[in-house]
């Protein structure tokens, strides 16, 4: 189901992020419970701060206006789904799968998900001072299931 989606306001012609009634049930990233995370990025790390910056990155500020030089859209698989979620996402890099690693720098949950990742691995890390981060998740998502 759609949480939040990014539309140009036809009244004064800037982007605006709206918010649906079931992206306020997300939690907060700082109350993840590291002990119940799997091994790899998942679902089970995701929060409120995660689908807004998804829906931020769309904005044509971000993308166009940038050394890319292109819209960051919702990237899709080679199944013609959605990069949506860890799975997904990490399915466009995997040379068993995709292997389409360039569509990752225009696809919005890429920027999501690195985001969140990154400050998950340093929240949850065993060292008090966060300098093992790169070492909290030890393995790649698995492959996403196919939809025909």
């Amino acid at each position: 189901p759609t949480v939040l989606y990014t539309l140009t306001d036809q009244l004064d012609e800037r982007e605006k992020i709206h918010f649906c009634d079931a992206s306020w049930t997300r939690g907060s990233a700082i109350n993840v419970d590291c002990a119940s995370l799997d091994p790899y990025p998942s679902t089970k790390m995701d929060s409120f701060s995660r689908i807004a910056l998804h829906e931020m990155v769309h904005y044509s500020s971000v993308g166009p206006q940038t050394s890319l030089k292109e819209q960051i859209v919702d990237a899709k698989n080679a199944d013609g789904q959605p990069a949506y979620e860890p799975p997904r996402v990490h399915g466009l890099v995997d040379p068993a799968q995709d292997d389409n690693p360039a569509v990752t720098e225009i696809n919005a949950d890429s920027y999501a998900w690195m985001s969140l990742d990154a400050w998950i691995s340093r929240k949850c890390s065993a060292d008090v001072e966060g300098n093992d981060w790169a070492s909290f998740f030890t393995q790649n998502p698995p492959p996403y299931e196919h939809v025909e």
